[in-house]
């Protein structure tokens, strides 16, 4: 979707790969539904499964609810509405040698 759509994707960080696909589509004549997909795979094996499970995937998570409140305000300029945010985080699958 050329110009409805940009990917960041991390070069250097603390996951072994991330990549964040943020898309744009009408939705009515005066809304637009956001739509984010991303792929993140874990760093040191099991120490970051760990990581993972005790606070990352809710890190994560609260990460994408606080970007899709704000954007509901700065859109509305009103007082925030929950945001349709179905955020469930789970790192990519690895493939098995």
């Amino acid at each position: 979707m050329f110009g409805n759509s940009f990917v960041d994707v991390q070069v250097e960080g603390p996951f072994a790969h991330w990549r964040h696909e943020q898309t744009f589509a009408a939705s009515g004549d005066k809304a637009t539904e956001v739509r984010d997909r991303f792929e993140f795979g874990l760093p040191f094996g099991r120490i970051g499964e760990f990581a993972y499970r005790m606070f990352l995937k809710t890190k994560i998570r609260n990460l994408f609810d606080y970007r899709a409140n704000k954007l509901d305000l700065l859109m509305h300029r009103t007082t925030p509405r929950p945001a349709g945010v179905q955020a469930r985080p789970q790192p990519a699958r690895q493939s098995q040698p």
